[in-house]
């Protein structure tokens, strides 16, 4: 497996842990930090490398901000920014 096809196992990962974290949030009403905005904004964006890396067109978007976003306003303990700035950074690396 090469790197690209790694880091497109994580963008798919990510993806799913997303839905479930914006799930749990609109059963439960809870709209905190990472707010639903916040997680359909990473959905989209996570999105967008996914088809990037499947056309083979990546699309290297330093200015999407969602490793900022995360790290300038999420909890410092929460797993799913962690696996969200990881997925960019390895994304840019590419």
């Amino acid at each position: 497996m090469n790197k690209s096809d790694k880091v497109k196992s994580l963008a798919w990962y990510a993806l799913g842990e997303i839905d479930k974290e914006i799930a749990k949030r609109y059963q439960s009403g809870d709209n905190r930090i990472p707010t639903i905005y916040q997680l359909v904004l990473c959905k989209e964006r996570v999105e967008e490398m996914i088809s990037s890396l499947e056309s083979g067109d990546k699309k290297n978007n330093d200015k999407s901000g969602m490793g900022r976003m995360i790290m300038d306003s999420w909890p410092f303990q929460n797993s799913l920014g962690e696996i969200l700035v990881s997925l960019e950074s390895n994304y840019n690396q590419l």
